[in-house]
């Protein structure tokens, strides 16, 4: 994964005169307490773009903190996009966000996450934003699963730009409520399978029956679990621990979800 970091701080750069600094060494040289610990970065960041068909649907969410305080007073923009900010968006205090209903409003490709704090700073980051696909069910071929079935195999097209998929299954009536099964790939290639826990009452082993939505997310970069656990169908099985972004003041992550259109299968417990 490539991320492109253009910074636009000024910094200023002291120049002392060589006798200068060996003097310096000779009388503060002994009592030298060695180098100062770098200080907490100024900027935090965390933005997801989400791209979902099903719902016709594009989300972008950016929150933003300076000196470990919400932030509201810099402008964020994702492509040529200037994101809105609310104190009270999907849930969340101070969001910088954008929501059109339209999918896919960006196509695949490198786009900039530009933070403009002028006239203390600004700076920009890319990440790749992944192609529309859907997802089709392999097994069972007649869409019926029960008890007996052993797994659920999916088959999808590939997405550019993917560096992992998540598949995830839902009853259908409970889907962008914060609910369902998911799971992380375990490759990069166009198959995998959920398991019968996908189909229990959690926690326990009791077969939940009924219509199921059945998706694959494309995934790029580092989404945030947290703030995108309501717009997805369902939620992320966890969040990558590192951060992609650090550029020195700037630390955080950034990643973008490509939803697949969606298959459906029935869970019963009838012959």
């Amino acid at each position: 994964m490539s991320i492109t970091v253009n910074s636009m701080k000024l910094r200023v750069l002291l120049i002392f005169p060589a006798m200068a600094i060996i003097g310096l060494m000779a009388q503060f040289g002994c009592n030298s307490t060695g180098p100062t610990k770098p200080s907490a970065p100024d900027y935090y960041i965390s933005a997801t773009l989400i791209q979902d068909p099903n719902v016709d649907s594009t989300w972008m969410v950016v929150r933003l903190q300076k000196e470990n305080a919400d932030y509201d007073s810099a402008t964020v923009k994702f492509g040529s996009v200037t994101l809105n900010y609310s104190n009270l968006q999907y849930g969340f205090d101070s969001i910088y966000y954008l929501n059109q209903d339209t999918s896919p409003v960006f196509a695949a490709g490198v786009r900039d996450l530009v933070l403009d704090d002028s006239p203390d700073f600004a700076d920009t980051v890319s990440i790749s934003v992944g192609s529309p696909f859907y997802d089709s069910i392999a097994s069972p071929n007649n869409h019926i699963f029960r008890p007996s079935d052993p797994s659920l195999v999916i088959n999808w097209q590939a997405s550019a730009n993917a560096q992992t998929y998540v598949l995830a299954a839902v009853l259908a009536d409970s889907a962008y409520r914060g609910y369902g099964y998911s799971e992380y790939g375990v490759s990069l290639g166009t198959s995998g399978s959920l398991p019968q826990d996908a189909f229990m009452v959690s926690p326990g082993n009791n077969f939940d029956t009924g219509l199921y939505n059945v998706y694959v997310y494309a995934i790029v970069g580092v989404p945030d679990s947290t703030l995108t656990s309501r717009l997805l169908p369902v939620p992320l099985p966890s969040q990558f621990p590192t951060n992609n972004i650090n550029t020195g003041d700037l630390v955080g992550r950034i990643g973008t979800i490509q939803v697949s259109l969606m298959d459906t299968i029935r869970a019963t417990t009838i012959p």
